[in-house]
């Protein structure tokens, strides 16, 4: 073969090796992104830039997975930013200190709140300028626990927070983590979260390791909380997150912990009721280390399922789906977070970390179930009336489906307070009244019809 047709076939070849290769990179859901840290901490996106997509993350690893987590007491690797969606990393920022969430004031776009670790003591750090300097002394909340997650509520100096590494996880603070009060129930948690279709209620994964397990709800803002009540038995709750279109729709990533301390995964769970009662749903066998949907189409969520990968719904949960493709195979997914970009007609973008292998970004990705295909919308209630309510209430709803249907009242605390309706109903409209109980307290309630599989709320004020 003479050196011409040599050149000529070598780069036929190449070109077809090239072009099969792109394709078949093309053709993957994920891909890594490279410059990133192999053990990821956190997550998260700039409320007020949301091209602009901060990770934390270290050259050694905090395994999430343990029953008692063990922070090595090597110094941290800080976290990077990137400012075009992900695609590159800047530098490491702050190093010496291992970053495990960033979040921002809610009205100071400048103001950022960090939390951290420096060998064996947690806290909180503040930067007054985006992230360029830090005032790291003295920490704030200082501790050998570890902050994981934090959200603010009404007053912009209010802040709760979820701890692990302690029996007194949910942490307060009014004036800015001046002071940090531990509140509510004896808890160790990796995850709290307040609900954007409700704020007044909040909830929170109990962790095994110490205090009480479970999924806690609060209504009242912090004030007060309450237990779940049946569904989650001796689970190790991983994560906890409210639906941000209803209420009563909560979601929590669990597994079990055997008498020789290993980690059984027991997958996604629903609770139809604000976290009293809870079913299996999804990722059964898998342990679910984190859940995120959509900051504004909170149809659309994905979840971190181990070495099950990632799973994703875009149906308020209803039905999820594997999408995994270009993720390592028997590798551990261990975070997900959406970002706020629009969707387009294939689907939301998701960031996903690897254990021990950084960080990986999503083409644009849904299921083949869409909340017009199935989701708490068969179900609706038409009207209420009169509201306030003192002698009647009437309840015009629709039903798609015929089925069983219960019909009650719940207070504020989502205890049931009234029966009005059981059993099978047809396909249609239907009118309910109701007649309250003379022992009944002036308040807010909840009128709530349950289909088991559909749940619908609507608040009404009762007088006497």
């Amino acid at each position: 073969m003479n050196s011409l047709l040599f050149k000529r076939c070598s780069c036929i070849i190449f070109l077809i090796f090239f072009g099969l290769s792109s394709f078949l990179s093309y053709s993957q859901e994920w891909r890594k992104i490279n410059g990133i840290g192999r053990y990821i901490n956190f997550i998260n996106y700039d409320v007020y830039h949301d091209s602009t997509i901060i990770v934390g993350s270290d050259f050694f690893p905090t395994d999430i997975s343990e029953v008692n987590i063990n922070f090595p007491t090597l110094l941290g690797d800080g976290y990077q930013v990137s400012t075009n969606g992900g695609e590159s990393f800047g530098d490491f920022i702050q190093s010496g200190y291992s970053f495990f969430n960033i979040i921002q004031d809610p009205n100071n776009q400048s103001k950022w709140y960090a939390s951290v670790r420096k060998q064996n003591r947690g806290g909180i750090i503040v930067s007054q300028n985006s992230g360029t300097d830090w005032t790291t002394f003295p920490l704030l909340c200082d501790g050998v626990y570890q902050i994981f997650d934090i959200i603010s509520v009404d007053n912009p100096k209010t802040f709760y927070s979820a701890a692990v590494n302690t029996a007194e996880g949910i942490i307060k603070t009014e004036n800015d983590f001046q002071d940090c009060t531990p509140v509510g129930p004896n808890v160790s948690s990796r995850s709290i979260k307040l609900s954007h279709a409700d704020k007044n209620f909040m909830f929170i994964a109990g962790d095994k390791s110490q205090g009480d397990w479970g999924v806690f709800r609060s209504t009242d803002k912090g004030k007060t909380w309450q237990k779940d009540v049946v569904g989650l038995e001796n689970l190790r709750i991983l994560c906890v997150q409210p639906s941000g279109r209803y209420p009563e729709l909560v979601y929590c990533g669990a597994d079990s912990i055997t008498l020789m301390g290993v980690s059984i995964g027991k997958g996604i769970y629903q609770s139809l009721d604000t976290g009293k009662t809870w079913k299996p749903i999804s990722a059964k066998g898998y342990r679910v280390f984190s859940i995120s949907e959509h900051p504004k189409y909170p149809q659309h969520l994905a979840a971190a399922c181990d070495s099950g990968g990632v799973y994703i719904s875009s149906c308020d949960g209803y039905n999820w789906e594997h999408h995994s493709d270009g993720i390592p195979q028997n590798s551990s997914v261990r975070h997900v977070m959406i970002p706020p970009w629009e969707p387009n007609q294939d689907g939301f973008v998701t960031f996903a970390s690897v254990f021990e292998d950084g960080l990986y970004k999503s083409i644009n990705m849904t299921t083949k179930v869409f909340d017009s295909d199935y989701s708490i919308h068969n179900l609706s209630i038409i009207s209420l009336y009169p509201t306030p309510v003192r002698d009647l209430l009437t309840i015009d709803w629709y039903n798609n489906n015929y089925g069983f249907i219960e019909i009650y009242i719940c207070n504020m605390l989502g205890e049931k307070v009234g029966q009005i309706e059981k059993g099978n109903f047809s396909e249609g409209s239907h009118t309910t009244v109701w007649k309250p109980a003379v022992e009944l307290s002036q308040g807010i309630y909840n009128i709530i019809i349950n289909s088991g599989n559909d749940i619908i709320t609507q608040k009404f004020i009762y007088i006497k």
